[in-house]
């Protein structure tokens, strides 16, 4: 059955304990059909997911225990999106297709994404939801913008001050961060701050901070950048 994404969650189960009760007739044919005809929008797809379930009879991992697990898919995860990060410097169309796209949905529905990377994970025995996969596309569209890995590090201990007076750019650039919560907003914000870094960055903060944007997470953030700024005088 479908599932939705909390901003048409409610609705949608108010819709579907209607169907319950004035459809308990209808005969399951007849409610696929009925679901098929919605379409697939991703608005159906995001949701929060429970960390492994079953598509027709394998392991699907969810997104966030890739992104903060220690299991073995976990680390197939990582080092899948890093070598095909670096494949980009070999593949110049993928990259400038994909630094073209003007949202994040624009990256989930690509066939450098589709066609690439999606396959790479799942060879690797990383299989995703469309909802995670359509998640992780955020942090796909930023990360092409990304031109130098860091080894170590944070992505918001990079935006942080590093010198008297860089506070007053600084500062308001990563509030105004803080404050986005539209993950298209997010996106555009991610990659122009990527640019104003000279393409350099953290690969496990940036794809983690592009794909899970929680309160959780911004608490994070604003724990490396104010811990690591000059204190004001």
């Amino acid at each position: 059955m479908a599932r939705h994404a909390p901003g048409c969650h409610r609705s949608h189960l108010r819709r579907r304990r209607r169907r319950r009760r004035h459809n308990a007739s209808q005969s399951p044919a007849d409610l696929r059909g009925a679901q098929s005809d919605a379409g697939l929008h991703l608005c159906q797809l995001l949701e929060n997911p429970r960390h492994h379930a079953q598509k027709g009879g394998e392991t699907v991992t969810t997104l966030q225990s890739l992104l903060y697990g220690d299991e073995p898919p976990s680390a197939a995860f990582w080092a899948e999106l890093r070598k095909w990060w670096a494949s980009l410097n070999d593949n110049r169309g993928a990259r400038a297709r994909l630094r073209r796209a003007k949202t994040p949905d624009e990256v989930f529905v690509s066939p450098d994404y589709q066609r690439g990377l999606l396959p790479l994970l799942k060879a690797a025995g990383v299989e995703m939801e469309p909802k995670d996969a359509a998640r992780l596309a955020r942090a796909v569209g930023v990360l092409a913008h990304v031109r130098t890995l860091l080894a170590e590090g944070h992505f918001a201990r990079q935006l942080a001050p590093i010198e008297s007076g860089q506070e007053s750019v600084r500062d308001p650039r990563f509030k105004k961060l803080l404050a986005t919560t539209d993950p298209d907003d997010l996106f555009l914000m991610l990659r122009r701050l990527v640019a104003y870094l000279g393409g350099t960055a953290e690969l496990r903060s940036l794809v983690t901070g592009a794909s899970d944007w929680t309160d959780k997470t911004r608490r994070a953030w604003a724990i490396q950048y104010y811990v690591n700024r000059p204190a004001k005088r």
